[in-house]
């Protein structure tokens, strides 16, 4: 017993780094960025990659700290098949390699490490884990086969280490991070999660159609009293759905990982439900949001994300799952994807089906008023084409010839006859996108397609596209 209580005050003793700088002033960036904009900019993207799951995250180390482990295997063999790593699921959760795991039956330590390793077309990252876990009863005592009497868990003491690099379109970065958890009430009617992140590491950012920049970082973030439901423990569902709670964190950032002067950020994460964040940084108005799933972070003033909990067809709004409420107007676009109108969403929604809407807008007044959104199906458990790659990037260039068009000058997508171009967006062909690009316009493809042979010049044929025109505001950044 006395060694159950060594243990848990070392898991209780959730050190804290203290983090200090100067702060920066508005001095020169890149490209006609300030430093405070460049900032701004790493701020959310460390903190979107530290969450999400598809980043190797803080959900994906909760996701694993409720598994429970054997000596053979991280992820029970049943649960397997509907683990599968696609272009849509990141985590590389029922991926891992080089799998192994030791029992220390005097200190009740359970330890597992393995590696985690993915490559499409638009996404990489190569991690290694080392994760030790305590199993505990209700009377305190350790479990040694935590598989075998899952129905006892009581308390599970977890401590994760990871290391890698993540590769994407627009951003590279290398980490540690290091996750502390205590998590009370398995196996009862609500979980209860306790504990502190760290991390450190160096991002890379290459906005569309500016330089380079990058930044150097350590990261603290404390979580207190998160909760999850009994079905999170030894669950194949995403956990990024379920977890409620608010989060503190705290960041200091370099321009480089050997320089002097840095700046230092705080503020709060409140985990709303449905898989999505909302992030406060402190002393500043604008607040985002964070898809802890992929860790995309949208601006709530131009962008929004989320469940569809209610439609009001007489006032034609629509009410998220963080009780946000937007509105349409008669200049609303609604995208021709699973519910093409209000009423077909309603629709879908009396019947139980749950629906996830995507968009953007401007606030007029207190409202925030939608001018394009899409209305889709996210029903758990439903399997998607496991090869099937999604893509939303600005284009670099059009290649009429070949009938190609290219991504951040990194993935050629292919468009062959039988690839839809949507008729929705701002262009219907490739040589009106090649037009538009020659002068001077910006423009995005949002669309699916299938990783390509070896042999063929393309790195993904288009099944469906839609390539729509990007406004600039006045300071060059995309609205």
């Amino acid at each position: 017993m006395k060694n159950n209580i060594t243990y848990a005050i070392y898991f209780l003793l959730l050190t804290s780094t203290v983090l200090s700088g100067c702060s920066l002033t508005d001095v020169k960036g890149t490209g006609g960025r300030t430093s405070s904009q460049e900032d701004l900019q790493a701020v959310r993207q460390i903190l979107g990659e530290s969450l999400s799951s598809d980043d190797s995250g803080i959900v994906l180390s909760l996701t694993d700290a409720l598994t429970t482990i054997s000596n053979s295997s991280f992820i029970p063999q049943k649960n397997r098949s509907a683990l599968s790593t696609t272009g849509n699921e990141r985590s590389g959760r029922g991926k891992e390699t080089n799998y192994i795991y030791s029992y220390h039956k005097q200190s009740g330590i359970h330890a597992v490490s393995f590696q985690r390793r993915l490559n499409d077309p638009l996404f990489s990252k190569s991690v290694s884990d080392s994760l030790h876990y305590n199993f505990q009863n209700s009377s305190g005592n350790n479990i040694q086969f935590p598989r075998e009497n899952a129905a006892n868990v009581k308390t599970i003491y977890f401590d994760g280490r990871r290391e890698g690099q993540i590769s994407g379109l627009r951003q590279q970065s290398t980490f540690v991070r290091q996750d502390t958890f205590i998590i009370n009430d398995v196996n009862s009617q609500t979980l209860s999660i306790n504990g502190v992140h760290h991390g450190k590491g160096t991002i890379q950012i290459t906005p569309s159609n500016q330089p380079s920049f990058e930044r150097s970082y350590h990261l603290e973030i404390n979580l207190l009293n998160i909760s999850a439901p009994p079905s999170a423990f030894n669950s194949s569902q995403s956990i990024w759905r379920d977890i409620s709670g608010t989060l503190s964190w705290q960041l200091s950032i370099k321009n480089s990982p050997n320089g002097t002067a840095g700046k230092s950020m705080g503020g709060t994460i409140k985990l709303t439900g449905a898989g999505i964040a909302l992030l406060k940084l402190q002393g500043k108005p604008t607040q985002f949001q964070v898809n802890l799933n992929n860790g995309d972070v949208k601006d709530r003033e131009k962008e929004f994300e989320g469940q569809v909990t209610s439609i009001d067809l007489t006032n034609r709004s629509i009410r998220l799952h963080n009780d946000r409420t937007l509105y349409l107007n008669d200049s609303t676009e609604i995208d021709e994807d699973d519910y093409p109108s209000l009423q077909a969403a309603q629709q879908a929604l009396d019947k139980g089906t749950t629906v996830w809407a995507e968009g953007e807008g401007f606030l007029d007044g207190d409202r925030f008023i939608i001018s394009e959104i899409e209305f889709e199906s996210d029903e758990d458990g439903e399997m998607e084409d496991q090869e099937e790659i999604e893509f939303d990037e600005v284009l670099s260039s059009v290649n009429i010839a070949a009938g190609t068009f290219t991504l951040a000058n990194k993935v050629t997508i292919g468009v062959e006859d039988s690839s839809v171009i949507n008729d929705d967006g701002d262009f219907s062909t490739l040589q009106a996108v090649s037009d538009a690009i020659a002068d001077g316009q910006t423009v995005t493809a949002d669309g699916e397609g299938y990783p390509a042979t070896e042999d063929n010049m393309v790195d993904i044929t288009a099944t469906s596209v839609k390539f729509e025109r990007v406004e600039q505001d006045n300071n060059g950044e995309e609205d």
